[in-house]
């Protein structure tokens, strides 16, 4: 896999801010502070139902669905989080299909 190093200041400062806030999120469900899982309607209102859709449908973000006759689905929300700091999404589908 090839990394692109980031070609400007704010490139890095962007970077380094996403990388932050997906620790903190990541940080603060494994302390119990958040959950560590949203409902889809909850997803849909912190990113948008456009954007949870097409992660979804992109396999970016997967969903857990607790049985067979229930109608909700759980989203992680560190994985969600960190597909919403990306800035090139490009990057996830080749690290999906060179995984798989």
């Amino acid at each position: 896999m090839n990394y692109r190093i980031p070609s400007s200041e704010l490139e890095l400062v962007t970077l380094i801010e996403s990388v932050a806030n997906t620790a903190a999120v990541n940080a603060l469900c494994k302390a119990g502070v958040l959950k560590p899982y949203l409902s889809k309607s909850e997803a849909y209102r912190l990113y948008g139902r456009g954007n949870v859709d097409f992660w979804l449908k992109s396999k970016l973000v997967d969903y857990v669905k607790d049985g067979e006759n229930t109608s909700s689905l759980r989203l992680d929300r560190v994985r969600l989080e960190a597909v919403a700091q990306t800035s090139n999404r490009s990057e996830y589908f080749d690290r999906y299909y060179s995984q798989n």
